[in-house]
C-alpha cells in the first residue's frame, strides 16, 4: 500500500486491536470502504448491537416526523412545497409519498426496521454495513463525516473497538479523497485485529 504524502501521520499507525481513530481530514474524504473478518463468537453480538441501534434510529426519525407534520399549518400541497421547508431529509421522506404529502408512515422512514435475520444495516443515506458470514463490510460514499456521525455507524465502530480479536481476524478500512484522482492507492482509515496489524509498516509495529 502506498500512502499519500499529502496527509499527516495517520492516527491508525499504532498497535492494531485497539481500534481505529477518525481521520484528521475527514471532511475532505469522498469514499470509505473495507471488509473485516470477525471472530466467530462476536458475529451475533455485533449484529444484535446494530439491529438495536438501527431500530432506535428508526423510532427517533418517525417520532420527529410526527412532530414535524403536526406543526405544519397549513399542510403543504405537494412535495415541492414540503421540500421548500428545508427540514431534515429523513423527515421529508417520511411525510412524502408518491402523491400528496401526508402524515408520516413507518414504511417511509429510513432506515427501515431491521428484522432478526437482517444482514444489511443503513448508516444514513450513503453508508451501509453488510454481513456475509464472518465478514462485515463498511462502505460510505459522499459525506463521510456525516456517515460517521450516524447513530448506527457510531454503534458499529464503538463495538468493533471493544471486540476481542483472534488470530486471522480484523482487517483494514480504506479512504479515498481528491487525491485518488491522481492515481494514488488508498490509505487506511482504521486497522483492527491481527490482520490489520500485519499491514502496518515495520517501523510502526516496532513502535507499537
Amino acid at each position: 500500500m502506498v500512502a499519500s504524502n499529502h496527509f499527516p501521520a495517520r492516527p491508525v499507525e499504532r498497535k492494531a486491536g485497539t481500534g481505529g481513530a477518525e481521520h484528521p481530514l475527514m471532511d475532505t474524504l469522498t469514499r470509505e470502504y473495507g471488509t473485516l473478518v470477525l471472530p466467530l463468537a462476536e458475529v451475533a453480538s455485533l449484529r444484535q448491537h446494530l439491529r438495536t441501534a438501527q431500530n432506535r434510529e428508526h423510532v427517533r426519525v418517525y417520532r420527529a416526523a410526527q412532530r414535524f407534520w403536526a406543526g405544519l399549518h397549513p399542510k403543504p400541497a405537494d412535495r415541492a412545497a414540503l421540500e421548500a421547508l428545508h427540514a431534515e431529509p429523513e423527515l421529508i421522506a417520511a411525510c412524502a409519498g408518491a402523491g400528496r404529502p401526508s402524515a408520516p408512515r413507518r414504511c417511509r422512514v429510513q432506515p427501515p426496521l431491521a428484522p432478526g435475520g437482517c444482514r444489511r444495516y443503513q448508516a444514513g443515506p450513503g453508508a451501509s454495513i453488510v454481513f456475509c458470514g464472518r465478514r462485515v463490510t463498511w462502505q460510505a460514499d459522499g459525506d463521510i463525516a456525516a456517515a460517521h456521525a450516524n447513530p448506527v455507524a457510531r454503534a458499529f465502530f464503538a463495538h468493533l473497538n471493544g471486540l476481542r480479536w483472534r488470530p486471522e481476524t480484523g482487517g483494514e478500512i480504506y479512504f479515498e479523497d481528491e487525491w485518488a484522482a491522481a492515481g494514488l492507492e488508498p490509505s487506511a482509515s482504521f486497522r483492527f485485529g491481527p490482520l490489520g496489524e500485519a499491514k502496518l509498516p515495520v517501523w510502526a509495529r516496532q513502535a507499537a
